[in-house]
Parts: C-alpha cells; sequence; structure tokens
C-alpha cells in the first residue's frame, strides 16, 4: 500500500487524504472484524511539504491598490456605488480576512454600526462567527 501511495505522481495533500482514508477503512475492518493485528499507517509520513511564502505588502502598497481599486469603475444608474462597494470587498478580504463566499453572504442586517462588527453566518465549515473592524471599513458600508 505504501509503494502505491508514495507515487510521485500523487500531491502531498492527496497522499494525506489517502492515508486518512486507508486508516479509516482499517479501523472499521478492525471494529468489525475484531482483527488485532492490522496495523494503522503512520500519518506523520505523509505530512505535506508546502514551500509556498505568501507575499506581504507593505502599508505604501496597500495605500496605492485601495487608492488605484475602483479608479476606473465607473457608476451607473443602476449601480451608483460600484466603486465604493468593491473598495469595500477588497478591504473585508485583505484587512479582515473574509472569504469571497463570506462576503457575498452579507447582509445590512449583519453590520453592527455601534460596535464596528459583522457577523458572518456563512463561514467555512458552517461555523458563525462576529469579526471586529476598522471604523475605516465600517464607515465605507454606511455610505
Amino acid at each position: 500500500i505504501e509503494k502505491w501511495i508514495n507515487n510521485p505522481n500523487f500531491s502531498d495533500v492527496y497522499k494525506k487524504e489517502l492515508v486518512s482514508s486507508i486508516n479509516e477503512f482499517l479501523k472499521y475492518l478492525i471494529n468489525i472484524k475484531d482483527i488485532k493485528t492490522i496495523n494503522l499507517l503512520d500519518i506523520r509520513k505523509y505530512r505535506c511539504r508546502n514551500n509556498y511564502v505568501p507575499r506581504i505588502y507593505s502599508e505604501e502598497e496597500m495605500k496605492i491598490f485601495f487608492s488605484k481599486c475602483g479608479e476606473y469603475l465607473n457608476s451607473t444608474k443602476s449601480f451608483p456605488y460600484k466603486k465604493e462597494m468593491f473598495i469595500l470587498i477588497y478591504k473585508l478580504a485583505y484587512c479582515a480576512g473574509l472569504r469571497t463566499n463570506e462576503i457575498r453572504h452579507i447582509k445590512v442586517i449583519d453590520i453592527n454600526f455601534s460596535e464596528n462588527s459583522i457577523f458572518i453566518e456563512s463561514s467555512k465549515n458552517n461555523v458563525h462567527r462576529n469579526i471586529y473592524v476598522d471604523d475605516n471599513i465600517i464607515s465605507l458600508s454606511v455610505n
């Protein structure tokens, strides 16, 4: 089994998923058949080796980005706050760490203006949470 799992065409993440699935099946066999001789695979051997180093932008770079992100957007009758909306979306994503799906599901009722917080209902793994944001982001959402 380990020779098959170590296929060089498999990513580290896929290998870890395989080992987890195989171990769950082996645990099932142990419980059903009362087998004591099956050894589980050591998942520690298949830890992900991610060499990704995130790019951290300087404060000056972020100021330039936010000043430019709405520059080319024109407001229309049907969407009068297009520029402000895009700036708000980018700030929520970058400054508050929200995912696009979380931002998409925010409703006005989710924003607590007195506490500078936003209730995130549609979060990853269906975990609800409150995030606290800067006055600057809340003031953008008021407009």
